[in-house]
């Protein structure tokens, strides 16, 4: 059993995972009960010819007039989560069960002849039966045990999942039975499987007696799509699969493959042709427990660095300042619009570059934010100020582009809709003057983008011209009769609208990374322009989450897109620094949910599960989950933030990150700042903490030392800067590595190398990329070796670079 709960923290921490799901149960409904009439005709089950004799026979089962209603309105949550970290109890849903409704017409279709005719049947069969499918009472939970002696690892001793249902039927089958279903996990597919045995008799079908044997199975998998973060469980699938046997008196029996499968997806695209599953963002408690994990990955038995990953005392005499002044001055390149992008450069001469890594444009501008404002915290110089200045302006217009039209671009057409709230942004932006674009083209050609053109619209109608500022500002007679809707003007397009996986929409990441450099600059800048700009785009993000519960809705379809649910933490991080700004309107949700802080630890040690993939979860933790602890000073709220950011820290302590190490500090109190920064680095215990930083940012220039001359801009290319460290660590250093949630393994470092030996590969912002990255890759033939052979320099040099792509340098300001 685990541990006492405390009731005020599970119902804060249930009422914020309940408020997001409101918003998602409903599109979910809508959307599973929209799926399930794409079922209209199909095949449930076809045998082809079979023979008996010298008589030949087929069968074939369809549906028409298919329906559904689901009932997913009863939210998860947590039955128990102890307050010594030993476990929890987290169902779906919480209190009350699920329940799904299919029916239709099932239509089975018989037919028998001899061989030799046939075209003349002996017999036709072709009853036409009321179809319905119940399930109710859906239901799962899992509890799991931790063994809490190591209160910052916390390791699991053994979880058990149980779910259960009702499925019962009318017409064809009348039944009503209880199934107790069965888990499996597949790292394969990472889906989560829930399977039940049925034994169906098919009635009302007249000299046909049918049988159908098999199990039903209900599937949870995850999304590869990049478009939205929702969760790694965010599909749902109900199935019945199994034979179908059937005997035809007279003539014989059969056995028929059946499948009744429908995926909880919404049809998309002008003909209804494509399908796009809806999310069900349903928090990854269900997946990779599997016992010992966390798993550990650099550190021996005791905890410890590996031999290969201590961190050297540094260097004397390093200059810190004047490679800072340089990454100033080079950036300015990487901001065309005052928003960071990495440059792609051209293989070709002469061709120019453009501009790559758009997607994370938001998240890097808001760490640059971030950055920038610390610069003047620290120096009070006013070429910081200005540059805080300037970066908040590329994130307001951010902001800006979003609020005129949302333009859907498929199969050719373009279908423009007037964006009709605020706090939303974009994750990149450029204006159509830009005379570089980006390297994976324009966003007028992407499925979704946005567009707002600084002189307004023209519009052709009735024969006359029109004119207005806004898109929403045209009428809606001139939309229907309209011959011509022209832009007027510099037009800036925006990235990130829509809600359909290919569209790329606008994420939790994004909103991290934006939201935490518009609270640093509040707080570290005193500026009234500088406050008062950050205190507007935190109100609209706000307003735009709390009025939607906790989720994204985005145009055109005005639906929501990205989700807030099992991330409490990143919840109350939001309404922090809501109240910063605002005490007055944020501070009483903040109070009234903040004992949910005693729940933060969760997340985090679900996110700490497995420390090698997706490494870019500890830089999200960082940029987030700090934010608590530097605005919160209330030591009693405090302690459950710092009992997951510990969780964090002993995961990633080791991997040799200045950027992880200062954050280490800046959680203090500021009296303790101090102090904290003598004590032993987590790398080297003979060093402080405060001289592995050093270390670590003198090798960081090494690494740009290294690589200067293949970049000439001050900031060096994603290159692996000593290939032949690499080339040293084979064999012996090097172990394949495969995930806890499956997808491909790979070959990782066995513990945390120095910025010089690191890959290439991401290096656009070095905090996000694993220190443990290993150059030559699984499955590419290129990028791999045989036995007893050794990689060359310039094998790694290929297979560990983004050759043509230069970062921005945030990571090191």
């Amino acid at each position: 059993s685990t541990g006492v709960s405390d009731p005020a923290v599970l119902a804060a921490a249930n009422r914020l995972l309940a408020e997001p799901w409101r918003a998602v149960a409903r599109q979910y409904k809508e959307d599973a009960e929209d799926t399930f009439r794409q079922l209209e005709d199909k095949d449930l089950s076809n045998s082809g010819t079979k023979k008996a004799g010298r008589l030949r026979w087929s069968l074939r089962q369809w549906l028409t007039n298919a329906r559904a209603e689901f009932d997913v309105a009863a939210p998860p949550g947590l039955r128990a989560l102890s307050t010594d970290l030993d476990g929890f109890t987290f169902e779906v849903p919480l209190n009350g069960s699920w329940s799904f409704l299919l029916r239709g017409t099932l239509h089975t279709k018989v037919k028998v002849w001899d061989k030799d005719f046939p075209d003349n049947p002996l017999f036709t069969f072709s009853p036409s039966l009321g179809f319905g499918l119940f399930v109710r009472d859906f239901k799962v939970a899992m509890q799991a045990v931790l063994d809490n002696r190591d209160r910052e690892r916390p390791v699991l001793d053994r979880a058990t999942i149980s779910a259960h249902l009702r499925l019962g039927g009318e017409g064809v089958i009348p039944i009503s039975i209880p199934i107790s279903l069965t888990v499996t996990i597949d790292p394969d597919d990472d889906s989560l499987k829930l399977r039940g045995p049925i034994d169906l008799t098919l009635i009302g079908l007249g000299d046909l007696r049918a049988r159908l044997r098999g199990e039903f199975v209900v599937t949870f998998s995850a999304s590869r799509a990049t478009g939205s973060e929702t969760s790694p469980l965010d599909r749902m699938t109900l199935a019945l699969k199994g034979s179908l046997s059937a005997e035809l008196r007279h003539v014989g029996g059969v056995s028929v493959p059946f499948s009744f499968e429908t995926p909880l997806c919404r049809p998309v695209g002008v003909q209804g042709t494509r399908l796009q599953c809806v999310a069900l963002p349903v928090p990854d408690f269900f997946q990779t427990l599997r016992q010992g994990v966390p798993r550990t990955w650099g550190v021996d038995a005791a905890g410890q660095p590996l031999p290969g990953g201590v961190t050297p005392p540094p260097p004397a005499n390093v200059d810190y300042g004047t490679p800072a002044a340089q990454y100033e001055n080079a950036i300015l390149a990487h901001m065309p619009a005052d928003a960071v992008l990495s440059i792609d450069f051209p293989q070709r001469a002469r061709a120019t570059y453009t501009y790559g890594k758009e997607a994370d444009s938001a998240i890097f501008t808001g760490h640059y934010l971030a950055a920038e404002s610390f610069r003047f915290a620290a120096t009070g110089s006013p070429a910081a100020l200005d540059r805080v200045k300037r970066v908040l302006g590329g994130v307001k217009r951010l902001f800006d582009v979003t609020q005129d039209a949302a333009v859907r671009f498929e199969d050719g057409h373009r279908t423009r809709a007037a964006v009709q709230y605020a706090g939303i942004f974009a994750r990149s932006a450029l204006p159509s003057t830009d005379g570089h674009g980006y390297s994976e083209g324009p966003l007028s050609s992407r499925p979704c983008y946005y567009e707002a053109p600084e002189g307004g619209w023209d519009v052709v109608a009735g024969g006359r011209r029109f004119h207005h500022a806004k898109f929403s500002a045209i009428p809606p007679f001139e939309l229907r009769s309209a011959t011509a809707i022209t832009p007027v003007g510099k037009v800036w397009y925006g990235f990130g609208c829509g809600s359909y996986g290919g569209d790329h929409a606008i994420s939790r990441d994004q909103y991290t990374g934006v939201m935490m450099g518009l609270a640093y600059a509040y707080a570290l800048v005193p500026d009234a322009d500088v406050r008062r700009t950050a205190k507007k785009l935190i109100e609209q993000t706000l307003d735009h989450l709390l009025e939607n519960h906790w989720t994204v809705v985005l145009p055109p379809e005005n639906r929501a897109a990205t989700f807030f649910i099992g991330n409490f933490d990143q919840q109350l991080a939001f309404l922090l620094i809501g109240r910063l700004v605002n005490p007055g309107k944020y501070g009483p949700r903040y109070d009234r949910d903040v004992a949910a802080a005693g729940a933060a630890w969760l997340p985090t040690w679900f996110s700490v599960l497995d420390p090698v993939p997706k490494y870019y979860k500890f830089n999200l933790a960082h940029a987030g989950g700090l934010l608590p602890l530097v605005l919160e000073t209330d030591e009693g709220r405090r302690a459950g933030y710092l009992a997951a950011y510990r969780m964090l820290r002993k995961a990633t302590r080791h991997h040799r990150s200045a950027y992880f190490n200062l954050s280490r500090i800046l959680i203090e109190l500021p009296a303790r700042r101090a102090s904290v920064a003598l004590e032993p680095s987590g790398s080297n215990p003979q060093l402080t903490l405060k001289d592995e930083i050093r270390s670590i940012l003198a090798d960081f220039l090494e690494r740009r030392r290294l690589l200067l001359p293949a970049g000439g801009t001050g900031i060096p290319r994603n290159f692996v800067a000593d290939p032949k460290y690499q080339v040293r660590r084979w064999p012996n250093d090097v172990a394949v590595y495969r995930p806890l949630e499956g997808g491909g393994k790979g070959y990782q470092v066995t513990f945390a190398m120095p910025p010089t030996g690191r890959i290439g590969g991401g290096m656009d912002y070095m905090w996000e990329v694993s220190p443990f990255g290993y150059a030559l890759k699984f499955g590419d033939p290129r990028c791999s070796v045989g036995l007893g052979r050794v990689p060359t320099e310039e094998m790694i040099r290929r297979c560990g670079s983004d050759l043509n792509r230069e970062g921005p340098g945030v990571d090191y300001l």
